[in-house]
């Protein structure tokens, strides 16, 4: 393989993935502790690469139970990216307590999100979370819930904005629709994770 055939971008995404440039040493060196992700702050960051699948191709691929609660977001027009894709993701940790009740729409994670310069992703990077990790791996991390943070879906059914969450236990995977998070109750002491992009880069798809 001819490393030329690569583009900065893609080579800074590989250092990336493989947990930075003290990963990089460390696989060279034989010892293998590549976690397929990097965290920073309470920041979980990792690329993902769209596979070019429609809405209606996940409902299909996925292993999830997909609620009706999320049809609407399933219906929206920019779902998914363009194949071949590289979209680097970052997942704020957040434990909920009682005072998460009194922010309403001022929670600490968007506070953070745009301290940071996050932007919102499409649904379909949650569909690609579930592709990249397993349920233990979502643990490991310290997640016992995810919300995607992507542009609103109307549901007539919650009376709300709408957004694809994702649950899991037991092996068992869930894709829901949540309302706003702001007004979202959670229960005290749920270790949950908020989904951005921090970045996308776009690349060739493959042929």
């Amino acid at each position: 393989m001819n490393i030329q055939n690569l583009t900065e971008q893609e080579v800074a995404l590989l250092i990336e993935k493989m947990g930075g440039v003290d990963g990089v040493r460390l696989f060279l060196a034989g010892d293998n502790v590549n976690k397929n992700y990097r965290e920073e702050d309470g920041v979980i960051y990792f690329p993902v690469i769209a596979l070019g699948l429609t809405a209606d191709d996940w409902r299909e691929r996925t292993r999830a139970d997909i609620s009706e609660y999320a049809d609407p977001i399933f219906e929206m027009k920019q779902f998914s990216h363009p194949e071949g894709t590289v979209i680097e993701l970052a997942i704020i940790k957040h434990t909920f307590d009682s005072k998460d009740m009194e922010y309403e729409e001022d929670l600490p994670v968007y506070e953070k999100a745009k301290r940071l310069g996050l932007k919102k992703i499409r649904p379909e990077d949650a569909c690609l979370i579930m592709e990249k990790f397993t349920e233990k791996d979502l643990i490991e991390m310290g997640f016992d819930w995810l919300l995607s943070v992507h542009g609103k879906a109307w549901s007539e059914d919650n009376g709300n904005d709408t957004f694809l969450s994702i649950s899991y236990a037991k092996g068992e995977y869930w894709l829901d629709g949540d309302g706003n998070p702001s007004g979202l109750v959670f229960n005290e002491g749920l270790n949950g994770g908020f989904i951005y992009c921090k970045r996308v880069i776009k690349t060739k798809a493959v042929k």
